[in-house]
């Protein structure tokens, strides 16, 4: 069917534009299967088949210095559309994420205030800490992670994702202080931080115990 449909193009290049310009539409309707469907073996064959036949069809109109660009970007429509989609996949319970991110690395940028770092080292350290915990926001709100009881952990309630959202401005501006390997700028910014944790734990920590 598209190889009938294209044979016109090769008329004029008016023809050949409006040809090209429904063969992107007809490009989209078929491609948008490959960038819903979830990345099964069969999928990712029929998308690359499906990318192959494309190139080959298109690559007359390649050589219309009107059409080129048109050209170019149905294929890398259709690379898009094959392209893998990736899905992260949640390992440890939340507590446990808890317990071997955010807790170690909390109290490495907390302890500052008691005990300064003296070495490029010990500076290295806190920077690891801060990215730790800029990163944390991802590692709690990946879908399907379960709690230590068993349930869901509640990514789809808007507090929650709030206040994991908030991790990640605290650990950048944790980070950028590290960087300065500054005593006063680390300091400063464990009260975002402080803040950012004691507002989750509130609602989803201490309220759960009583």
């Amino acid at each position: 069917m598209l190889s009938y449909a294209l044979q016109p193009f090769l008329r004029n290049t008016r023809k050949a534009e409006r040809g090209a310009k429904q063969f992107l539409v007809r490009l989209v309707v078929r491609a948008a299967p490959f960038a819903l469907l979830r990345n099964t073996r069969k999928t990712e064959r029929g998308a690359k088949q499906f990318l192959v036949r494309l190139v080959v069809r298109a690559a007359p109109f390649a050589l219309r210095p009107k059409l080129r660009p048109l050209i170019l970007l149905l294929l890398a429509g259709a690379a898009i559309a094959q392209a893998p989609i990736y899905t992260p996949k949640p390992y440890g319970n939340l507590k446990q994420v808890m317990r071997s991110v955010a807790l170690p690395s909390s109290n490495i940028i907390l302890g500052i205030q008691q005990k300064p770092p003296k070495t490029d080292l010990e500076w290295q350290t806190v920077v690891n800490a801060s990215v730790a915990i800029e990163e944390l926001e991802n590692l709690i709100m990946i879908p399907g992670r379960i709690m230590s009881n068993g349930q869901q952990t509640p990514v789809q309630n808007a507090d929650f994702a709030k206040f994991a959202a908030a991790l990640a401005p605290a650990g950048r501006d944790c980070l950028k202080a590290s960087l300065q390997k500054s005593q006063d700028a680390v300091t400063n910014c464990t009260d975002s931080l402080s803040q950012a944790c004691d507002n989750c734990h509130k609602v989803y920590r201490d309220l759960a115990q009583k």
